[in-house]
């Protein structure tokens, strides 16, 4: 693919969204037209340029291939502009086409098997390519190891319009019944990531108002109750949040997030095992964390509704705030509990030796 030579255009000086366009692309400027409406001030150029192959991304990392994929993008700027109809030939969303879509599925899949978050055959990755119509990845099949003739296209209804060697995984049925409940859903992933799996197992959803973030792209992550994977029982579990939330821990299973396309569905599912590492480490090794007062959360909910972000909940916040002083010194430095057990030990052992 050739390289193009691209112009960075920073939408809002307080929102870092980023959208580059070839220099020469009539869709560019038929973009910075609109949005020159839709934003006061007007947009401020970014002078440098930046350099990609096929592909562009916007500063919360959503993928815009050859100038498509734009529904996340369009629905900043509807949201931001308190859904300003008159911001004419921004509402039609648009689909990645079918080729896009299997390359990003195979691409998805590699990350997701690089990072851990699966082993052997586990997990699975649909994305919506029309209204009614997604690709999905198939059963039996390594995530790291996935070649684009493997994947399955379906309707919504269940339907296989066209497979390869192998039909969709039963998980499949979570995944069309997010697309069901929530139409604005574009993307969907599931995997077993080992920390935030290591949390459903536990039975405990990702819910301390401790790492802006999360708070922001997240907000809770619920945990469901357990079903058998594969089962009914697990769409039916996921459904009542389908609409409310951005991602779910499934009970004894693993992990599952959806968003407007596949790539931030993607990156929801990152930052859901990223919030759980900062949840056991501050939790159960540092075993401490400034937890949020409510006026900061109430800051941080605000950003997410101005950044077009919905979903997501509000996770339980601090009457005062407990993080507004510099600190040099902690004047009572926390052991890990670790640390803490071993001290213990030496303790009691020292009292037995003492009194024998």
């Amino acid at each position: 693919m050739a390289t193009t030579r691209l112009k960075p255009l920073r939408l809002n000086a307080d929102y870092d969204f980023f959208d580059c366009f070839s220099k020469e692309s009539a869709e560019a400027n038929r973009l910075e037209g609109l949005l020159s409406q839709a934003f006061q001030p007007p947009l401020q150029k970014i002078e440098d340029e930046c350099t990609v192959q096929g592909f562009a991304q916007t500063g919360e990392g959503v993928i815009i291939y050859k100038g498509i994929s734009l529904s996340y993008f369009d629905k900043q700027i509807l949201n931001i502009t308190n859904h300003q109809k008159q911001v004419t030939g921004m509402e039609k969303r648009r689909y990645p086409t079918d080729a896009e879509a299997k390359k990003l599925i195979v691409e998805i899949g590699r990350r997701m098997y690089q990072k851990n978050f699966v082993a052997a055959n586990d997990g699975n990755i649909s994305v919506k390519v029309d209204d009614d119509i997604i690709w999905a990845t198939p059963t039996g099949v390594s995530k790291g190891f996935m070649t684009e003739d493997m994947m399955v296209r379906m309707r919504l209804d269940g339907t296989v319009l066209s497979q390869g060697e192998r039909g969709p995984s039963s998980e499949i049925k979570m995944h069309l019944r997010i697309y069901n409940e929530n139409p604005e859903v574009g993307g969907v992933c599931h995997a077993h990531p080992p920390v935030s799996t290591s949390f459903a197992i536990a039975g405990m959803s990702l819910d301390r108002a401790i790492y802006p973030e999360a708070l922001v792209n997240l907000g809770v992550v619920p945990c469901v109750h357990y079903e058998t994977p594969g089962s009914q029982g697990i769409p039916d579990s996921v459904a009542p949040y389908a609409r409310d939330y951005n991602a779910l821990l499934l009970a004894n299973h693993g992990a599952l997030a959806w968003g407007s396309d596949l790539m931030e569905a993607w990156y929801r599912l990152e930052s859901t095992e990223h919030y759980a590492m900062i949840i056991m480490y501050t939790s159960n090794i540092i075993g401490r964390a400034n937890v949020l007062s409510c006026d900061q959360v109430g800051e941080l909910v605000e950003i997410r509704k101005r950044m077009g972000i919905t979903g997501g909940g509000v996770p339980a916040c601090a009457d005062h705030p407990t993080n507004t002083m510099d600190v040099v010194t902690t004047p009572n430095p926390v052991e890990p509990n670790s640390l803490r057990a071993q001290n213990l030990l030496r303790s009691l052992l020292r009292r037995w030796k003492r009194g024998s």
